[in-house]
């Protein structure tokens, strides 16, 4: 925890002739401390000029770059900012400000002091320091930015935005284009506000994320979870062995060193060892002619032990056994909800609970289900967004065509017209000379 502030100047009129030249003999003191690296000594000589009073911008500019040499940022944006109230216009506190935000991780605050500082007073060295800051802001904003895609609306060009939470909140000029990308600022039940990222529309509002039995936004993945889980695999110990192909039967004293393994790794795992428990079930799995109750048991050690992949794998070869089995379906399903793999967790649980309905297992799947939806909704809605696209780029050549058709049509009545006005003529004449 950071010390006690050091104090400011106190308020009052101006210093006396002797006052002011204890002053700056404290200051010269001070600055010579400094330069020999005696910090601390340098702060509390510092400080005693300060609190003399009338203490000037640069006063506490001085004192916040030692406070912020001795690793004291918090102290140190406070003398920045009784700097900036001397003076407004100071880039010497801003750019110090801007460095303690920084130690902070304050990203947003420092990248803000640090363009005020460059405005006032352009140097290089500080617009490094600014296009560091900014990249670790950009960095910060990617890894905690959490999006949404609009995927409602298509045939309406979109959804409503309104400018409060209220649904009869006025309502903006426009909608929000099908397919926007926007940031979530605030979510209150089913009402989103937003920042348009991507696509047209307002700029920021109020919308409805899901309206009736309709998704209208959908919440995308976080770049980090996604990164998180294409690293899964990497992460992942290698696969646990299978039972040996070649062995049809199992002989009397294999049997019994099957079953001793089988129960303990059963108090293994009644006593959560669940590592030394999956161990033991892997033995015995290895003597041979495994069953799918084994292998249903494994996976579910592996998935406590967060192994989906290879929980996956012991599932399917339960299923290979018996096809039948409901715990295999369902163990399998919470591996693929693990893994994000939304479509095929909903179809094991289907299959899981028509073999062997349970409560808790039929909740479990009620979060992949509203997955699922959203995911058809998303679907759908681009399916109308491309037809859409595809019918108004259409457009234009079907109208070409038309007016080609119009044309032709107009040339060929044309020339019949100027057919007849040719027969009509020369009827005209063969009357006249007979």
């Amino acid at each position: 925890m950071e010390e006690p502030f050091p104090p400011l100047a106190p308020e009052g009129g101006e210093l006396s002739e002797e006052a002011e030249c204890e002053q700056a003999a404290l200051l010269e003191v001070a600055l010579d401390l400094s330069e020999v690296g005696d910090l601390s000594s340098s702060l509390e000589k510092l400080t005693a000029a300060i609190c003399l009073g009338s203490a000037t911008s640069l006063m506490y500019c001085r004192r916040a770059d030692l406070l912020l040499r001795l690793q004291r940022p918090l102290a140190t944006i406070n003398d920045c900012s009784a700097a900036l109230a001397v003076n407004a216009g100071s880039a010497k506190a801003y750019k110090i400000r801007a460095r303690a935000h920084a130690q902070l991780e304050n990203w947003t605050e420092a990248q803000s002091d640090f363009q005020k500082s460059l405005k006032i007073d352009f140097n290089e060295a500080t617009e490094e320091e600014a296009k560091l800051v900014e990249s670790k802001l950009a960095k910060a904003s990617e890894e905690h930015l959490q999006r949404w895609e609009v995927v409602g609306g298509a045939d309406k060009g979109g959804v409503v935005v309104r400018k409060g939470f209220e649904l009869k909140s006025s309502e903006a000029s426009c909608r929000l284009c099908t397919g926007a990308i926007v940031e979530e600022l605030e979510l209150r039940g089913e009402r989103l506000r937003y920042r348009r990222l991507s696509g047209t529309g307002p700029d920021e509002g109020w919308i409805s994320i899901s309206l009736k039995d309709k998704v209208l936004a959908c919440r995308l993945a976080n770049k980090t979870a996604d990164a998180e889980n294409e690293n899964f695999e990497e992460d992942e110990p290698p696969f646990p062995e299978m039972a040996p192909n070649d062995i049809k039967e199992l002989e009397d004293d294999a049997l019994e060193k099957q079953q001793m393994l089988k129960a303990q790794s059963a108090e293994l795992a009644d006593e959560q060892h669940f590592e030394e428990a999956m161990e033991k079930l892997t033995e015995a799995i290895i003597v041979g002619c495994a069953t799918a109750l084994m292998y249903g048991r494994r996976a579910e050690l592996l998935m406590r032990l967060g192994r989906p992949r290879a929980a996956m794998r012991d599932c399917c070869r339960a299923l290979e056994l018996n096809p039948d089995s409901g715990k295999a379906y369902k163990t399998r399903a919470r591996a693929n909800s693990k893994l994000k793999r939304w479509t095929s967790a909903h179809a094991d649980f289907q299959e899981g609970l028509k073999i062997d309905y349970d409560e808790t297992t039929y909740e479990e799947s009620l979060t992949v289900a509203s997955k699922m939806k959203e995911i058809t909704a998303v679907a759908t809605a681009r399916r109308v967004k491309e037809e859409a696209d595809r019918e108004r780029k259409q457009a234009p050549s079907l109208k070409e065509q038309e007016l080609r058709e119009q044309r032709a049509r107009h040339q060929e009545e044309q020339q019949k017209a100027q057919v007849r006005k040719t027969r009509s003529c020369l009827l005209h004449r063969s009357k006249k000379y007979t």
